[in-house]
Formats: structure tokens, C-alpha cells, sequence
């Protein structure tokens, strides 16, 4: 028996050894580093190349922050609502108090645990914008992973099981192989500095960071495009990141069944209970997929169609590619937005710019 049990912990030393790795190098900035990840300006890694996780970012910094700041108005959704900015939004809304708690590829779970979290905390919510895409829709349950995996702390989930889901991405051979080699490259000094063209990175690494309102700009693609407009969409062009677009309106199949119902309808209870001034956006989109016809007539009925405003499909605002950094659109697009859905003359203004 004794022999077994000295067997037994020689075959799973390694396993040991990596989940005290894990726990004591953190890399993904989700046991006891998160808020440095936050002090950091500029970019959303952790580790050398690591991408971390929105959500908790998002979520660490309203905790954070909540004390000295009371936020009463909020922006949720994905990264397409990061083009709402407090300044322009809070033209609409009469209040500064905004806090942006979006998260990568939200999904209507993450929005309806944020809301049912401020609910339960008795925070007030005077003003709510959320911003989606139909594909918002699809997420009902909690998803996988250390980059996307909702916060423990909104969703209630036990804070072992979060991490245990975050550590099966640390224990993936292909992602120990790449961190191990970037750390010692950090450590030794001798970390890679390819020479190679700025534009031609289609993906945004720098970032502008506001603390308080936890809001991102996308700083090296404006620098970008401050630089060289031209080579900054051929480049794009090229990787496909644009292309050609049919002329039909395509429909996005329907998503709501019973397990969204209930995520939007206790939405709804929640804006309800504290006379939320909220208004609910699916944007405009470079694919031009337009939201089902029957999802739509859903949200409108459960919500009011003063609240819901489709952008989706082929409309003005989606035409130029010089509307879009990639699949995200820029701020002037969202301003346009916010234009629309906050004048008396909603439903006009958003029928004219699908007229063109």
C-alpha cells in the first residue's frame, strides 16, 4: 500500500508542480493580480502576449471603483459598445455617473448576470444603454475559458470551479509550450522585436485606458489611421478583414427560444423595478446580416419599441468601410446612434438611413 500511494504521488507531481505554477506565476491575471492588469496603460495582455479577460477587468474595476464613484448609469455589451463614449452619452442622459462594463463577445448571459448583480446590490440604474449583436443572442450559459468566462462574482459561481475552468487553458500543452518560451524570453532579455511593418498588425494592441469610467480607445489603430488612411485599409482589404458584400438582405436565423426568454425577461423585471431609462441597440454591422424578423418582433413586444432599435442589415451606416476599424465601428458611427435612438423623431431617423 505504501509502495502504491509513493507511485501514486510521483505520477501526479507534475500536475502538482503546475497547479502551483498556476496559482504562484497567475498567469492569466485571475487569482490575485487582476488589478495589476488594470494600472497597466496601453494594452490588454498580462503575460508578454497573454489577451486577458474583459469581463473580469471590466468587473474588477467597478468593484474598485464603485465606492468612490456611485455609478448610476451604465453601458453593457461587447466591444462594439466601447464606441459609446460617456461624454457624447451623457448629452442624452443628464448624468455622469457612467461606468462602461462591457466584456469580449458578450452574450445576453453576462448582460442579464451584470444587471441581476447591480439589482441584488441595490446599485442604482438610472440610465442603461445595451449594445449587442444578434449572435448576442446565442450565449444563455456561462462560456468556457480563461478569455471569455463570465466573473464569478456576477454569476455566483464558486470561485474554485472559475478557477479551475481558467487552469485548463494554463495545462494546454500548446499554451505552456508558447507562455514558458515568452517568459524566458521577458526574463532573459532577449524577447523577440521582429522588424516588421506596423500595418500590417490587423489587430489592435494599444490601447487608451480611463479608470474611473473603465472605457478603451483604440489608440494604435487611430495612430494608424492618423498616419497613412490609405495603407491602413489596403491592408485590411487584403486579409479579408473587408470584403465584398452580396446586395440581398440576409437574415440572421432566430435565436430566442425559451432559455433567452428568461434571461430578457428578467431584464425587463429589473428595468421595470427601477424605472430604468434604458434603450437596447443590435448594431450596424460591416456583414450586413440583418436580425430575424420574429426576434425583433419579440424584443419590441417585451420591451417597447422605444426601446429596442435594430441598426442591423444594409443601411447607411455600414456602407464605407471607413465607418469600421475592422468588424468594430468608430465612435462617429455610435454617435449617430445615440443621435437616433434619443430624438422624438426615432422611428424616422431610423428608417431613413435604411432608405439609401
Amino acid at each position: 500500500m505504501k509502495r502504491f500511494i509513493v507511485r501514486l504521488l510521483i505520477f501526479l507531481s507534475p500536475l502538482f508542480l503546475l497547479v502551483v505554477m498556476y496559482f504562484y506565476t497567475d498567469p492569466f491575471k485571475m487569482v490575485y493580480h487582476i488589478n495589476d492588469v488594470i494600472l497597466l496603460p496601453g494594452n490588454l495582455t498580462v503575460n508578454g502576449n497573454v489577451r486577458a479577460n474583459r469581463d473580469c477587468l471590466s468587473t474588477e474595476d467597478f468593484l474598485s471603483q464603485y465606492k468612490n464613484h456611485k455609478y448610476t448609469s451604465f453601458i453593457l455589451g461587447n466591444s462594439k459598445s466601447l464606441m459609446f463614449l460617456k461624454k457624447e452619452w451623457s448629452k442624452y442622459t443628464q448624468d455622469t455617473g457612467i461606468f462602461h462594463w462591457d466584456a469580449s463577445g458578450e452574450t445576453l448571459f453576462g448582460i442579464e448576470k451584470k444587471l441581476n448583480f447591480l439589482d441584488k446590490n441595490n446599485k442604482d440604474l438610472k440610465n442603461v444603454l445595451v449594445v449587442i449583436d444578434p449572435l448576442s443572442l446565442c450565449g444563455v450559459t456561462n462560456r468556457r475559458g480563461h478569455l471569455y468566462i463570465t466573473d464569478y462574482r456576477t454569476t455566483g459561481q464558486n470561485y474554485f470551479a472559475f478557477q479551475f475552468e481558467c487552469m485548463q487553458d494554463f495545462f494546454d500543452p500548446e499554451f505552456l509550450q508558447a507562455w514558458l518560451k515568452e517568459m524566458l524570453s521577458v526574463n532573459s532579455g532577449k524577447a523577440e522585436n521582429a522588424n516588421v511593418d506596423k500595418f500590417d498588425n490587423i489587430y489592435c494592441d494599444t490601447f487608451t485606458y480611463d479608470k474611473i469610467t473603465n472605457e478603451l480607445t483604440y489608440y494604435s489603430f487611430d495612430k494608424m489611421l492618423s498616419e497613412n488612411e490609405k495603407k491602413y485599409y489596403e491592408v485590411r482589404i487584403k486579409n479579408k478583414v473587408f470584403f465584398d458584400r452580396p446586395t440581398v438582405v440576409r437574415y440572421h436565423k432566430p435565436y430566442i427560444n425559451t432559455a433567452q426568454k428568461v434571461l430578457l425577461n428578467n431584464m425587463n423585471r429589473i428595468f421595470k423595478d427601477h424605472t430604468t431609462n434604458f434603450k437596447i441597440v443590435i448594431s450596424p454591422a460591416f456583414d450586413q446580416v440583418k436580425l430575424d424578423t420574429n426576434d425583433l418582433k419579440y424584443l419590441k413586444g417585451l420591451f417597447g419599441k422605444d426601446r429596442i432599435y435594430d441598426f442591423s442589415g444594409i443601411n447607411d451606416l455600414n456602407m464605407d468601410i471607413h465607418n469600421f476599424y475592422d468588424v468594430h465601428y468608430k465612435a462617429s458611427v455610435a454617435n449617430r446612434v445615440m443621435d437616433i435612438i434619443y430624438s422624438p423623431y426615432a422611428d424616422d431617423s431610423l428608417k431613413k438611413i435604411f432608405s439609401k
